[in-house]
């Protein structure tokens, strides 16, 4: 007799991260968002088996959606539906401001790298690393994280000379306060000693938090798409998105829904602007 075949369930992930910036009288505020898990729906699959056909009529993420969704889920939120082909209400969609590969978990210690960084070497009893996957290796392509996105979370080195060194991340810094060079610098609560090296690999967070591969292929790619002030014009309510595949054009629920996600409302006018990362994590 032959074995059932099985699969693993939920062999496609998709974790959104974003944060919001509010105009305020004293100046841009950010605030980041909870992170979640979308919902992977059935026209995604569809959308893997048409590249894997190589079909030249459909195409991979062409546009990221939002929606209004329903005032209902403001005191009861549903999962989106795994059958759901648009959101609820789209409200905007527009074409990602980039797409490229990221990896999780563990990342490694760059020491000078590259030597025009400042301000040098790690040195004992020094308090913070520079880390330039977090900025794309150094440069702005399209994706950034804002000051302050890792404060808090537990910085470990897992191997290396100093493997089982333990830190908080007490402030991240997307630019060097005062060289205004794009480093990724990550200050912890207290000095190493002794001081880290280039042997030694670490994580971000309990899981490892994502940094930037640009297109050395891994099995996660990320998705970032910028709402900026203004846009939507008017004042808006955004309790949904998804992103828009196969042969989705900037018609409102044109093409394939890919993954789709609920999330509490985000009151959206002239003075907030929205930036969204969404992690597409394939597994088996």
């Amino acid at each position: 007799m032959h074995k059932a075949l099985t699969v693993s369930p939920q062999m496609v992930i998709g974790i959104f991260r974003g944060f919001l910036r509010r105009r305020t009288p004293n100046g841009i505020v950010i605030e980041k968002l909870p992170t979640l898990r979308n919902r992977q729906v059935w026209n995604g699959a569809r959308t893997l088996a048409a590249l894997l056909l190589k079909d030249p009529n459909y195409e991979g993420v062409l546009y990221h959606a939002i929606g209004e969704g329903n005032s209902d889920w403001d005191s009861s939120m549903p999962q989106a539906s795994p059958v759901a082909t648009t959101l609820e209400l789209e409200l905007y969609r527009k074409e990602p401001d980039g797409i490229y590969y990221v990896k999780y978990g563990d990342g490694s210690v760059v020491i000078n790298d590259p030597p025009t960084i400042l301000p040098g070497p790690m040195v004992e009893g020094e308090d913070f690393i520079l880390d330039p996957y977090r900025v794309e290796g150094g440069g702005i392509i399209g994706r950034f994280e804002p000051d302050g996105w890792y404060d808090g979370l537990e910085f470990e080195v897992i191997a290396g000379d100093h493997a089982g060194t333990v830190k908080t991340v007490s402030a991240y810094y997307f630019a060097d306060p005062i060289s205004e060079e794009v480093v990724g610098r990550i200050e912890f609560d207290t000095p190493c000693s002794p001081a880290l090296n280039n042997t030694d690999q670490y994580i971000l967070g309990l899981d490892g938090e994502p940094y930037f591969m640009g297109t050395v292929p891994t099995n996660v790619i990320e998705i970032r798409s910028d709402f900026d002030f203004g846009v939507p014009p008017g004042d808006n309510e955004i309790r949904e998105q998804g992103l828009f595949c196969g042969d989705a054009t900037a018609v409102a629920d044109s093409g394939w829904l890919f993954n789709a996600i609920h999330h509490w409302k985000i009151a959206k006018d002239a003075d907030v602007a929205l930036s969204q990362f969404i992690d597409i994590i394939f597994r088996t």
